[in-house]
Order: C-alpha cells, then sequence, then structure tokens
C-alpha cells in the first residue's frame, strides 16, 4: 500500500482537564495513559500544527464527549461522499 494517503484526516481537539476526568474513568489503564500530560499537550499542538493550512484535516474539539461530535463527523462524511 505504498503511495497511499487519506482522503480525510480528523484531529480531535481535547482539553487537559478532559483528559484527565476520562482517565479517571477508565478501569483499566494502559503504557500511554502514565504518560505526563505535558507529552499530549506537546502531541495534539504537534497534530494541530500538521493540519494547519490542509483541506484534508480538519480538527474538531471533542471535549465535551457527546453525540453532537458524532453527528459532526457524520454530516462530514456525507458531504465529502456527496450523499444525503
Amino acid at each position: 500500500m505504498q503511495g497511499v494517503k487519506p482522503d480525510i484526516t480528523f484531529i480531535l481537539k481535547v482539553t487537559p482537564k478532559a483528559s484527565r476526568q476520562r482517565l479517571k474513568k477508565r478501569k483499566t489503564k494502559n503504557r500511554y495513559d502514565k504518560f505526563s500530560q505535558l507529552f499530549y499537550s506537546k502531541v495534539q499542538n504537534f497534530f494541530l500544527k500538521i493540519a494547519k493550512n490542509k483541506k484534508n484535516y480538519i480538527v474538531l474539539n471533542s471535549s465535551t464527549n457527546d453525540s453532537f461530535l458524532e453527528k459532526q463527523i457524520f454530516k462530514i462524511i456525507c458531504k465529502r461522499l456527496k450523499i444525503r
């Protein structure tokens, strides 16, 4: 699959507070859950920098973790696929 690139990439932004709250809710944690908040902030900022000025990258706020985000993604996909 050399040279294959995605048509669309979603970057889901989350606030540090929302991130901590989600981690607290998890029953089992993996090794990535133990990284510092600074690490995650740096990674998120790096992805946001990549996404800047690229039309196939879409940045959405996922801090609220509700059905609105799901509907937003679905709407974007439908528009791209020209359905509905």
